[in-house]
């Protein structure tokens, strides 16, 4: 019936839409020079966030608030092996994602 097919229309444009928001939010979180760097030293192999510290010229805050919104958006992972907090790429299809990305960009 024509209900049933609007009912359909609008929960496939509020998929559509979630789909969008979310891709839009994606891109917020790798929209930080900080974060790709991140993901960069993260390539190949774990690290423990202190490691990490080291290649940054900001407090451990601010690099804490970094790594926070890539594992809350679940880009990389967090792991605790005693004291320390490893990190890793959980995929490392964005690694190849931000190098596809800057041989797409003209060079400035």
């Amino acid at each position: 019936t024509s209900i049933h097919l609007i009912w359909y229309t609008c929960q496939t444009d509020t998929r559509r839409v979630r789909m969008k928001q979310s891709v839009a939010a994606f891109f917020k979180v790798l929209g930080s020079e900080q974060r790709i760097r991140i993901l960069e030293l993260l390539d190949r192999e774990s690290r423990c966030i202190c490691e990490i510290q080291n290649h940054f010229d900001i407090d451990k805050t601010t690099l804490s608030r970094h790594i926070k919104e890539l594992v809350s958006f679940g880009i990389i992972e967090e792991k605790k092996e005693g004291v320390k907090k490893i990190l890793r790429v959980k995929d490392a299809r964005i690694l190849e994602f931000i190098k596809d990305a800057e041989r797409l960009l003209p060079e400035r």
